[in-house]
C-alpha cells in the first residue's frame, strides 16, 4: 500500500503543476483538475487504511468552500480558486490548517512582491492589479505534502 500512496501524491503533485501552469498562462483553474485532485484523496485514504478521515476532512472543505465563496462574492479571488482552496483544505483537514495556512500566506505574499517586480503575470482589473491564486496554492499544497510526508 505505501507504494499506491507514494503514486497518489506523485499524481497530485504532477496535478498541481498543471493546476499552477495554465493559472499563470490564463488565470483559469480547470474544475476537471479540481475534481481528480479531491478523488486522489479518497484513493490516498483507502490505500493508507485512512478512512476515519475521509467525512472529518470532507467536512473541513465544505467549511472552507463557504467561506470562500464568501471572498469570491467580494470579488477576492476567482470561482477556481474557490474550489482549488476547497479541494486542499480536504486534503490538509483541520489539523494541518494552520501549517497550510502559513505555507500559503508566505507563498502568495513571494509571488506578488514578484508579480509587482514583473517576475510574474499579472494583469490589471480596473485600478487593481490581479494576480492569479493557482500557483501560490499548488506551491503550498505541494510544500505542505513534502514537509508532513517527512515527519
Amino acid at each position: 500500500m505505501w507504494l499506491v500512496q507514494v503514486t497518489v501524491s506523485l499524481m497530485v503533485c504532477s496535478i498541481l503543476v498543471w493546476v499552477a501552469i495554465e493559472d499563470l498562462r490564463s488565470f483559469i483553474v480547470r474544475n476537471s483538475l479540481v475534481g481528480l485532485l479531491a478523488a486522489c484523496f479518497v484513493l490516498h485514504c483507502l490505500a493508507g487504511n485512512h478512512l476515519s478521515d475521509l467525512l472529518p476532512h470532507l467536512l473541513f472543505g465544505l467549511v472552507g468552500l463557504a467561506l470562500m465563496v464568501g471572498a469570491f462574492a467580494l470579488r477576492a479571488v476567482g470561482g477556481g480558486d474557490v474550489k482549488l482552496i476547497s479541494a486542499a483544505l480536504i486534503w490538509v483537514g483541520p489539523e494541518g490548517a494552520v501549517l497550510f495556512a502559513l505555507l500559503l500566506a508566505v507563498l502568495t505574499l513571494a509571488y506578488a512582491a514578484g508579480a509587482l517586480i514583473g517576475w510574474f503575470p499579472k494583469r490589471r482589473s480596473g485600478s487593481a492589479t490581479v494576480i492569479p491564486f493557482g500557483p501560490s496554492i499548488a506551491a503550498a499544497w505541494m510544500a505542505y505534502l513534502g514537509v508532513t510526508a517527512s515527519l
